[in-house]
């Protein structure tokens, strides 16, 4: 249970106008109240608590949360959650969230059939209003795809505070310089202030840059890498949970050698369908691959000296049935946001060295979308709506870490595998 608090944004500056999930009259902009919360996330196990109790007794109060809250507060960032703020924002949250569903029940937005979806859940952990619970879960599901795309990146601003790592900020790629900060096996440290910063790359993604600093440090020579990142939080401690670990085992090994790649730069752009030869394969890929329509790239000759390789995914919106469709398609009221991931790299042409790496998520709207999804890299038919930079590395890279990091920004993609293999 206590995994989903750790992964949830510790602190969020919001920007601009929220999305539109309101109740009729308006006024009530829920994604902002979860937004606001430190500890509750829409679909979160303390949310759905509490909300049980609030729809059981009808009412909320310090009392009845309190032992939620003493337990987040035990194992997490102590000094940044106020059990005061939680409760005041509850008793906005739990009454706009029961209304809303109500709403759009009634209004036809939530079907029987969708409320069946949820049957499953309801016998686990039931209500005492077992319809009620029903029509919550069924936009507290939905929403809960919105809450992950607004605070994490299109209002979730680098979490620093005035004072506090604020000398490390890139203000370009809104990302945090930590080339200076001391290893841990969790986090990297400021030296000065002890803070510690926690990536907001993947787990398995993380590790393999945790690795290649970790290489760096102990080198007995001086390395010029410049290591950046966006943070997913800074506190003093965390830990993942044993089913991040998972991931990270299940990363693939790739034949990727120099040979391969310089078959890559001879081709200068391609493409790698999506495709499979047997209904078995198709049925793996549906529990543990991203929903791929394609893997697009372009290479430059940028000088003499280097040349430019540009990898993009391109996801396909359809594969509703994947079990990660959620992770690349965001659905946000009358918005639908397409999130591909996007690989670009510098290499020296004589020894094919890395001396630039970084990795950005590419957000599409519908229109956009559209156009990227029929169009390749190389025509640059259309800009992302919008774009979040998630780290980058300057400076000499080992062909393996290399390898190894590519490999663990596209997680999840088989195709990349046929690209480094120079198919």
């Amino acid at each position: 249970m206590l995994s989903s608090f750790r992964y949830n944004p510790v602190r969020i500056l919001i920007e601009g106008n929220l999305i539109n999930t309101n109740t009729s009259n308006g006024n009530s902009p829920i994604i902002k109240l979860f937004l606001q919360s430190k500890i509750f996330s829409p679909t979160g196990p303390w949310f759905i608590s509490v909300l049980r109790l609030f729809v059981d007794r009808g009412v909320i109060s310090l009392e009845t949360i309190q032992e939620e809250i003493q337990e987040i507060h035990q194992y997490g960032d102590q000094e940044r959650i106020n059990q005061k703020t939680e409760l005041e924002i509850l008793k906005s949250l739990l009454p706009q969230v029961v209304q809303l569903a109500e709403i759009k029940y009634q209004g036809y937005a939530i079907s029987d059939v969708a409320l069946n979806k949820y049957a499953w859940y309801v016998e686990i952990d039931p209500f005492q209003d077992r319809t009620l619970q029903l029509k919550l879960l069924a936009i507290l599901f939905p929403m809960q795809s919105c809450y992950k795309y607004a605070s994490n990146y299109k209002w979730a601003s680098t979490p620093i505070e005035s004072g506090r790592l604020e000398q490390y900020h890139l203000s370009k790629d809104d990302l945090i310089d930590v080339s200076s900060f001391k290893v841990l096996n969790k986090g990297f440290q400021d030296n000065v202030s002890g803070d510690i910063l926690y990536p907001h790359v993947p787990f398995h993604l993380y590790k393999q840059i945790m690795n290649l600093v970790q290489q760096t440090k102990k080198a007995p020579y001086d390395n010029d890498i410049k290591l950046s990142l966006l943070p997913r939080y800074i506190g003093n401690s965390s830990e993942y949970s044993s089913a991040e670990i998972v991931q990270y085992d299940r990363i693939f090994g790739m034949p990727f050698t120099a040979e391969n790649l310089k078959k890559v730069f001879g081709k200068q752009h391609g493409t790698l369908r999506y495709s499979f030869c047997t209904n078995q394969e198709e049925t793996k890929a549906k529990f543990f691959y991203a929903p791929l329509k394609e893997l697009q790239y372009v290479v430059k000759f940028m000088d003499n000296d280097h040349i430019s390789l540009s990898i993009e995914e391109i996801i396909d919106s359809e594969k509703k049935d994947y079990q990660s469709y959620s992770d690349y398609v965001f659905q946000c009221e009358e918005e639908i946001l397409v999130r591909n991931r996007y690989v670009h790299a510098i290499f020296e042409r004589t020894q094919l060295s890395t001396v630039h790496l970084d990795l950005s998520y590419l957000f599409y709207n519908s229109d956009a979308y559209t156009l990227r999804a029929n169009n390749h890299i190389k025509d640059k038919v259309v800009n992302a709506t919008i774009k979040r930079k998630m780290f980058r590395v300057d400076g000499h890279l080992g062909f393996e870490d290399f390898k190894d990091i590519l490999a663990a920004c596209f997680h999840q993609n088989p195709e990349i595998v046929n690209l480094v293999k120079g198919s």
